[in-house]
Formats: structure tokens, C-alpha cells, sequence
């Protein structure tokens, strides 16, 4: 296989594209319509998420903390031990409203008004006592501590109602705290039913989308309200419930996949109320991919007429449009590259006959052969330049050795700078005429200091000059002394004759 033209190799690899045209076909049309089907049913569960948390919200939060107030509002005007009158408050709230309890605990001896609320046995009567059991304190239930820690209000967890006529019922607490002169005295509480939400839930459900489920957690992550009760009845955590809290550790608002109690993957959207409780809308991930697969045909037939089309064409380019152009680019270049090596080749410019990607790489190679040509020239020139300045200076006349043409590469433009540069030292430090130094050298060895370098620049020219003016200095001086010498010489030959002659004179006369 590695030996074959690129041609042919690309003609192997055809069996190869139209799996890879056909595996993408059909994904790329599986994965669209899934994404579709998926931001469809997304959206279904959105909005029933929307629609569910609204209406639990208004119930639980906004409507409840609205009558609470109100309800506060007149408690306001009464006395403690208006027992009759507090207790017409609530009966009213609870007749308008429908909340199955009304309560009020007072923090200084917990003294508790219960006003329970049957629509079908309505009760009228109003009792002047208060509600107090022996050994049944009030004032330590949760949402009691919580509501006075916190002296705002609250909604507590889903519980089994232990007093009323309601005993035994899932129910939740919502909390107001009573404030009277700027001080705590008690907490107003009202019970709100929950097995009724499903009801509400029932108006989400779609045809579309038939495993949708929505249900409720409260604050401690335990499903309250679900479609299928036995969900509901048991005590222990359901893989979704613990899923779910782990979500909730980052994030109020999401969505997650789990697996149900059936053993199918879900996937679930959530958003946590402000006072804990969760509502979240799920559906089975197999009702996506039920919808999906049903495309899965179409987009095979598809992908096997856009296979047919793909081998049609990639034989065309293969066989008219490449392979017959390629050996030609390969031949230039394998040619400019044996002229870069110095080989002896004569190259031909490429015949350009089409204005595509090839043809501007012909033009290319076009380009670069002439312009390689003309560099190699230019550096050659400049070599064969340095080479006559080097000739020049070795023949002594350094003065007139540079390096003076300008080369292509950049690093032989930079070895012509340091000759030159090395030349003009030459001519600074020692002379521009070499042989004329030579000569004056030679002159001196014969003891000859008459003669000097005409015009000196060097250093050493200058220095040579300098030497030869000295030497003549020292020579006329040591001139000068032996003549003088030589004349009191002869004095005191004349002198020894003088007396040696008066000697003798003296001689003679004894």
C-alpha cells in the first residue's frame, strides 16, 4: 500500500468513505432528530415543571403567607383571653379558605387555640377554653421552635397530624410569628392538606409524553405526593430522592437522570420553593428514544442515496481532476531540490492550464524557481567577490580589498559586513600598502633609515615611520659626539707632545 500513487491509494480507500458517507448520514440524521425530539419533550417537561411549581408556590407560600398576615392583622385587636373572638377569626379564615386547622400557641404559658375545619360537618359552635392537653407542650414541635428561632415564618416538613379530628392525615404546617408591642408571643400556624396536589398535576399530562411524572419532596428529600402511592407510603429513600439531594447541594434549580423503582433510566427536571420542598417533573428516557428510532429507516435510505452520489464524485476527482496533475508537481519538485543540492539539472518552468489550489501551487513552484535561480546567482557573486577581496588584500593592497555586492541570504550579507570590517581594522592597525611596508622593513635591515611610507594611516605605518626618524636621531647625535671626541683627542695628543717635549728640554739643561 505504501507504494502505490495517491491515486490509487485514494481508489482503495473508496469502500472506506462510503461506510464512513453512510455511518455519518445516518448519525448526523439520527442525532438531529433526536435533538429535536429531545428539545421537544425538554420543553414539555419545562413547562409542566413551570406550571406545577407555580401552583404548589401560590398555595404554599404566597397565598398562605397573604392570609396569615391577614389573620395577624386581627388577632392584633384582641386580648389573649378573647378566647371566643380569636377563635372567630379562625373559623371564618378556615370557612372562606378551607384549611382543615387554624392554631395559635402562645410562648408564656403555651396556651393553644385549636380551630379545626370539617366543610362537610361544619362546626359553629366556638368554645371559651383553650385547646391544652396534659403532658402536650406546644410549644416544642418543630415548626413552634423554628418559627420562634427564626421569628419569621415557615413551612415545615410533610407529617402524620397527631391532634384534631384530622389526627393521622399528611399534612403541612405553615407558620407566622405574633408580635404584639415589638415582642415575641406566640405563633399562628395553619394545616394545609397535600394529597391533593396530584389533582393539580393531572392537567400536564400528555399523550406525548406518557411516563411523565410530577411529584413533590419536602425539605428532608422525601417524596410526599406521587402518582403511585406505594412511592409515597414507604419509608425508606428512593434511589431518585437521594440523586436528588445530592443535586440540591449545588444547585437549586436543574436537572438529573436516575433510575426509577421500575429499573428505567429517567430524566428529571427540579426546582426547589424558597421554603425547602421540591417539585420535580420526570419521564422515562426511553419515550426519547422510542420517537428517534422511528426516523432510523428514512435516514438510512437517505444516507444510501448520498453514498451513491459520494463515490461517483470522489471517482471523478480522483481520476480527472488530480491524478494526472500530481506526478507533474512532484517532477518539478524533485528537480528544484536536486538544483538546491548543486546538481547538475536544468529546470523547466511548470505549464499552468488551471487557476484551482494545484494550479496555484505550480505557479508557486514557478515563482520560487526563478526567484531561487536568481538568489543562487547573487550569492554566488558575492562569494566570488569575497574571494577577489581576500586575493587583493593577501597581495598587500588591503585599502582596496571589499567585499562590495549584496547577496540573498542573510547570513552571508552578514559574514561580507565582518570582512569588510575586518579589512578596514587591517588598514587602521597596520597600513593600506603591505608591500610598502615590507619595503621599508627590508631598509632598515640594510640599515638604511633614510627612506619612509609615503602618505602613512596605519598604526603600524606611522609607528615604522616614527622609528626610522628616531633612528636617524640617534645616528646623527652619535655622529656629532665621535667628532667631538675625536677633536679633544687630538688636543691631548698635542698636550702629551708639549710636555714631553718640555720634559726633555728640562733634561738637558741639568
Amino acid at each position: 500500500m505504501s507504494s502505490l500513487s495517491i491515486g490509487k491509494k485514494l481508489s482503495c480507500f473508496v469502500l472506506l468513505i462510503m461506510v464512513f458517507v453512510l455511518g455519518v448520514v445516518t448519525i448526523f440524521n439520527y442525532k438531529l432528530t433526536a435533538n429535536e425530539i429531545r428539545s421537544l419533550f425538554k420543553t414539555i417537561q419545562q413547562e409542566a415543571l413551570v406550571a406545577s411549581f407555580t401552583t404548589i408556590n401560590i398555595t404554599m407560600n404566597i397565598e398562605a403567607n397573604q392570609h396569615l398576615k391577614a389573620i395577624v392583622k386581627e388577632l392584633e385587636k384582641l386580648d389573649k383571653y378573647n378566647v371566643v373572638g380569636q377563635r372567630e377569626v379562625l373559623f371564618k379564615a378556615s370557612d372562606l379558605i378551607k384549611y382543615p386547622a387554624l392554631y395559635i400557641v402562645y410562648e408564656d404559658d403555651g396556651a393553644v387555640i385549636l380551630q379545626d375545619y370539617d366543610e362537610n360537618k361544619p362546626n359553629t359552635y366556638l368554645s371559651p377554653n383553650f385547646n391544652n392537653t396534659p403532658g402536650d407542650d406546644w410549644r416544642q414541635r418543630d415548626w413552634y421552635v423554628k418559627t420562634k428561632q427564626k421569628n419569621t415564618g415557615i413551612t415545615t416538613s410533610v407529617y402524620t397530624s397527631k391532634s384534631g379530628i384530622h389526627a393521622g392525615k399528611l399534612l403541612s404546617t405553615v407558620t407566622m410569628p405574633l408580635i404584639k408591642n415589638g415582642k415575641f408571643i406566640g405563633v399562628l400556624g395553619v394545616d394545609i392538606f397535600v394529597h391533593d396536589f396530584q389533582k393539580r398535576f393531572e392537567n400536564f399530562e400528555t399523550h406525548i409524553l406518557p411516563s411523565l411524572d410530577i411529584y413533590l419532596t419536602d425539605d428532608t428529600g422525601r417524596i410526599f405526593s406521587h402518582k403511585d402511592p406505594k412511592i409515597v407510603e414507604n419509608t425508606n429513600l428512593y434511589p431518585q430522592e437521594i440523586k436528588l439531594l445530592e443535586e440540591l447541594k449545588t444547585k437549586k434549580e436543574g436537572e438529573f437522570i436516575y433510575i426509577d423503582t421500575n429499573g428505567f433510566e429517567r430524566l428529571g427536571f427540579y426546582k426547589q420553593f424558597p421554603f425547602g420542598w421540591t417539585v420535580v417533573s420526570a419521564a422515562k428516557i426511553k419515550d426519547y428514544t422510542d420517537k428517534t428510532n422511528l426516523d432510523l429507516f428514512y435516514t438510512v435510505g437517505v444516507s444510501v442515496v448520498m453514498l451513491v452520489i459520494a463515490i461517483l464524485l470522489i471517482y471523478y476527482i480522483i481520476n480527472k481532476i488530480v491524478g494526472w496533475r500530481l506526478p507533474i508537481l512532484v517532477t518539478s519538485l524533485n528537480t528544484l531540490f536536486k538544483f538546491l543540492n548543486h546538481e547538475n539539472v536544468t529546470i523547466h518552468p511548470i505549464k499552468i492550464k488551471a487557476k484551482d489550489e494545484l494550479g496555484v501551487i505550480g505557479e508557486l513552484i514557478n515563482e520560487n524557481v526563478e526567484k531561487t535561480k536568481k538568489n543562487l546567482d547573487k550569492d554566488t557573486a558575492l562569494v566570488q567577490n569575497a574571494f577577489d577581496a581576500i586575493k587583493t588584500a593577501r597581495e598587500g593592497n588591503a585599502a582596496k580589498a571589499r567585499v562590495t555586492m549584496h547577496g540573498s541570504n542573510p547570513q552571508l550579507n552578514a559574514l561580507k559586513e565582518q570582512l569588510n570590517g575586518l579589512l578596514d581594522l587591517l588598514v587602521s592597525a597596520v597600513g593600506s600598502d603591505l608591500n610598502e611596508l615590507n619595503r621599508v622593513f627590508d631598509s632598515f635591515m640594510r640599515l638604511d633609515f633614510s627612506t619612509k611610507i609615503e602618505d602613512a594611516k596605519g598604526r603600524v605605518e606611522i609607528t615604522t615611520n616614527t622609528l626610522g626618524d628616531e633612528i636617524v636621531k640617534m645616528l646623527k647625535q652619535s655622529a656629532s659626539f665621535a667628532n667631538s671626541l675625536t677633536s679633544e683627542s687630538a688636543k691631548l695628543q698635542e698636550a702629551v707632545h708639549n710636555l714631553t717635549t718640555s720634559s726633555n728640554s728640562q733634561a738637558s739643561s741639568l
